[in-house]
């Protein structure tokens, strides 16, 4: 199996991926007391299937390891509160 990795970089919302992934961790680039949670699936209709039971709060601008996040069918993240703002950027590693 043939994997390649990839970056995808939000600054709101949104999905990461489609299909067959793995997100081996992410950096926050900045962050104003932002929160993530990650989704299953590849739509905000997904949310009711968390990743992570609850919030991920970074506490500052660097590197989170997830070590090897496997999502069998793709990934979304919401990105809050409004009140807050986050860039982050996944580390995607994709199979064929």
């Amino acid at each position: 199996m043939a994997r390649r990795t990839r970056f995808k970089n939000l600054t709101a919302s949104g999905q990461i991926a489609a299909g067959g992934i793995t997100i081996e961790g992410f950096f926050v680039n900045s962050t104003s007391s932002g929160t993530m949670i990650l989704y299953h699936g590849i739509a905000a209709a997904n949310t009711g299937n968390p990743y992570s039971a609850a919030e991920i709060t970074p506490a500052s601008v660097g590197f989170y390891e997830l070590a090897g996040a496997d999502f069998t069918a793709g990934a979304y993240v919401a990105l809050g509160p409004t009140s807050s703002s986050m860039d982050v950027t996944f580390l995607i590693r994709e199979r064929d």
